[in-house]
């Protein structure tokens, strides 16, 4: 499983640095844009900065490890509950047969 994070991890800032290095060329694109007072094509260019912001933010909230914490809850409460019904079911069976046993 380590491995599996490893190789998320290394996945998940790769795309991170893909996606820096567009919000950086678009950012510099608009500032010259912006600085030579050239009006045309700033709107597409404020699109495609907010599309990439929109993108880190998704890459970002992307998780690393191959198992959530909703998926590890489950599959303790999946493992655990039939044990622990097992160690009930004993001891009510044993609670059980002492009773009728002290009722005789």
């Amino acid at each position: 499983m380590i491995d599996t994070h490893r190789v998320m991890a290394e996945a998940k800032e790769r795309q991170l640095r893909v996606v820096r290095d567009s919000l950086r060329a678009s950012s510099a694109a608009l500032e010259e844009r912006v600085a030579s007072g050239e009006i045309e094509g700033v709107a597409a260019l404020l699109d495609s900065f907010s599309a990439w912001v929109g993108v880190e933010n998704r890459v970002k909230e992307a998780p690393e490890w191959p198992y959530t914490r909703s998926i590890m809850r489950s599959l303790a409460v999946s493992t655990l509950l039939p044990i622990v019904v097992f160690i009930l079911e004993g001891v009510l069976l044993q609670l059980l047969v002492r009773s009728m046993s002290l009722g005789e």
